[in-house]
């Protein structure tokens, strides 16, 4: 099939008259009008065709997300694909962040955390990470598109030890980026190697003089391997701790999530998950039933407040 430009330079040329080119454009145009169904009763408020690419515009969020043309996985499709993108989540996280908060977000892909946070909370200081030097640009972009100010982004990996680390990666599904081979689709193959440098959560907190209260940390499987490394800021500074893990992917670092909750209990903490209309629910240990892949680490003492029981979820799609 041609491209729009395609047939518009056929026309410019003459090889079409003008109906017949008004004709041909106007039935590839038609497709716009599909959209207007297919996001109703989704997280998309709108999705708009700039000259700088086309942008997914989250309703419950009201930031705007560069829409890539190679990633599938990206978060805006995500958006439009299956109506929004870890809502639950990310609103309990909205409600619990005080103003002057500081945040980590390790594996920050796009930024749906850092701008979601950002947004609604313009004085809260948020770091994001993403090794990835495409995804890294995509981060960038959202963030400079959206105007947010208060969130600073790295193209930094962590783990339990400051080196060089080397990923895996796939361009159309950057989401499963990780350093073992595990979940991304494809062949080992035909996975892209990318260097980056690594650090540890102590290490850049302490050069950086920061104190965080959210730790938001989606690895791909390296999440015991990012708590070791920053068991110093949380046994010290206790911030809430959102953790992505699921067992396939722990299970090629040769450790399960369980370790994970074992670690961080020797400092206090106790894991919950969302349910579906966003309550706290204690986790004691996950084991092959579990379905929940993100799991809220709350230290007794320090979030006594949140553990009381806030209801915190304000709206819903």
């Amino acid at each position: 099939m041609s491209t729009l430009i395609e047939i518009r330079n056929t026309y410019d040329t003459g090889g079409i008259s003008k109906q017949d080119y008004i004709e041909a454009i106007h039935a590839r145009h038609t497709s716009l009008f599909e959209y207007i169904n297919f996001i109703d009763d989704t997280d998309v408020e709108a999705i708009k065709i700039l000259t700088d690419g086309i942008y997914v515009r989250s309703l419950s969020q009201q930031v705007e997300l560069f829409l890539d043309i190679q990633d599938q996985h990206l978060v805006p499709y995500t958006l439009m694909n299956f109506r929004s993108y870890e809502f639950t989540e990310t609103e309990f996280l909205k409600s619990i962040t005080q103003s002057h908060w500081t945040i980590l977000d390790i594996g920050a892909n796009c930024g749906w955390y850092a701008l979601a946070l950002a947004k609604r909370w313009p004085t809260a200081k948020i770091h994001a990470f993403e090794p990835i030097p495409h995804t890294y640009e995509i981060l960038q972009r959202n963030i400079c598109h959206n105007g947010l100010t208060n969130i600073q982004s790295h193209r930094l990996a962590f783990s339990n030890q400051e080196s060089i680390v080397e990923f895996l990666y796939t361009p159309y599904c950057s989401g499963a980026t990780s350093l073992v081979k595990a979940g991304q689709p494809g062949s080992t193959a035909s996975l892209e190697k990318i260097s980056c440098a690594g650090t540890t959560v102590d290490m850049f907190c302490a050069s950086n003089g920061l104190v965080p209260q959210l730790i938001k940390c989606d690895v791909e499987g390296a999440e015991l391997l990012v708590v070791q490394g920053g068991e110093e800021t949380i046994a010290t500074h206790r911030p809430v701790i959102l953790l992505e893990l699921l067992r396939k992917w722990s299970r090629q670092f040769g450790y399960h999530p369980n370790d994970v909750l074992n670690l961080l209990s020797k400092h206090g903490y106790r894991a919950y998950t969302l349910d579906a209309i966003g309550k706290l629910t204690y986790c004691e240990s996950i084991n092959e039933d579990t379905e929940q892949t993100n799991f809220f680490f709350l230290n007794q003492d320090q979030h006594c407040s949140i553990l009381s029981g806030i209801d915190f979820m304000e709206t819903s799609l």
